[in-house]
């Protein structure tokens, strides 16, 4: 069986993560090409050799560059065709225009029994025409309710051969927005976490938060959608109750939403008690230093921070999500919560040791569990 994944680039990210961990965890069983439009040697390097990566096209790796700096080098090579594909794509982006450039993207190489396009956005065009597949199947990562999913998305979603989401709110959620009757198969494949690797990171390096206090962990990038505005509120109720803690941000973004968590936190008078550390490479030391992990959401597809605390053994709290119900069990393995109120009142009590928490040993996120989802999505198209 030839598979071939679609995806932009290897950057750090959960979908990153997730894919890498899913290849690695299938690619003895089938065919495996990888499409990136933009290649990576140093993350690739986390792929197994039974992968096969096909060459990089110009073009498509101009996607997801800069359009200053594409254009500019094009321009000092002489690829000017590349030049004003680039500037041509920037105006549509910025007309919110369709795009009108297919045919100066190539097909991709090769013919495939089913092509899937790992991403939401421009890949699921790019499967739909620029791949020879007798199927094909496009991942939703987002909940497309609470998240805007492009209407390119939505349409090629409609055309295609099926749907994977990576938790069962997603599709529950893109049944309600599109219709049912007017979508494919449909498919749950949750994100998959490699324990293993996870435990290995973990130990690679010891750190140490930074405070005297409790630490309190939250892994993810820096957008208004991930809620760390509510930090400052949370952590402020906490100290209220007496609990000395220190809250510990990993990961960049925007400076807006860093600027606004920041003086939420001195007009409570909690600054000092809150540091961003910045993006890590290697944020798994990080858990395992944590007394409690924290997930302020408000939206999310699948959450791969809170499977990697759990996975290292690390119990969270975390937003009042239905999708978080597919990974937390209220009260065994952490807790879901409703306010800021909530909120803190489980962290106290993890901190607190008031309760005892299970770590569990068969989260839909480990590795045996989406295989065996992933394997019935191939043999439905057999």
């Amino acid at each position: 069986m030839k598979l071939l994944f679609v995806f932009e680039s290897l950057q750090t990210n959960g979908a990153t993560k997730s894919l890498i961990a899913l290849l690695n965890a299938v690619c003895k069983d089938y065919d495996i090409s990888l499409f990136l439009f933009k290649r990576d040697k140093v993350a690739e390097r986390e792929l197994s050799k039974d992968i096969t990566l096909l060459d990089e096209d110009a073009f498509y790796a101009s996607l997801v560059e800069q359009m200053k700096t594409c254009v500019g080098t094009a321009l000092r090579s002489g690829n000017f065709k590349l030049a004003w594909f680039r500037f041509r794509v920037f105006l549509e982006r910025m007309f919110r225009r369709p795009f009108a450039q297919w045919n100066k993207l190539n097909t991709i190489k090769g013919v495939y029994d089913i092509a899937i396009g790992y991403s939401d956005g421009f890949v699921s065009e790019v499967v739909c025409n620029k791949v020879e597949a007798a199927r094909k199947i496009l991942w939703l990562h987002i909940n497309p309710m609470l998240d805007s999913l492009p209407d390119k998305s939505l349409k090629a979603m409609q055309i295609i051969d099926g749907v994977v989401g990576v938790s069962k709110d997603c599709v529950e959620n893109l049944e309600r927005l599109v219709g049912e009757d007017k979508l494919p198969r449909l498919f749950v494949v949750h994100n998959i976490v490699d324990e293993k690797e996870l435990k290995r990171l973990a130990a690679y390096e010891k750190v140490s938060l930074p405070g005297d206090g409790y630490k309190i962990l939250t892994v993810g990038r820096l957008t208004k959608e991930k809620g760390h505005i509510r930090i400052p509120t949370i952590l402020k109720k906490l100290m209220d109750k007496g609990i000395c803690a220190d809250w510990s941000i990993v990961g960049a973004g925007l400076a807006t939403v860093k600027g606004a968590v920041i003086a939420k936190a001195q007009e409570l008078g909690v600054d000092d008690h809150i540091h961003f550390l910045g993006a890590k490479e290697n944020p798994c030391p990080y858990f395992a230093a944590a007394d409690c992990y924290a997930q302020t959401s408000f939206a999310e597809g699948w959450c791969m921070t809170i499977s990697e605390a759990l996975a290292l053994g690390v119990p969270v709290v975390c937003n009042d999500l239905p999708v978080f119900h597919e990974q937390v069990i209220d009260g065994v393995n952490g807790f879901c919560t409703k306010d800021e109120d909530s909120f803190a009142n489980a962290i106290a009590s993890i901190l607190k040791s008031e309760t005892k928490l299970l770590m569990d040993s068969d989260s839909p996120c480990h590795t045996h569990r989406v295989v065996q989802e992933f394997n019935e999505v191939v043999a439905s198209y057999l």
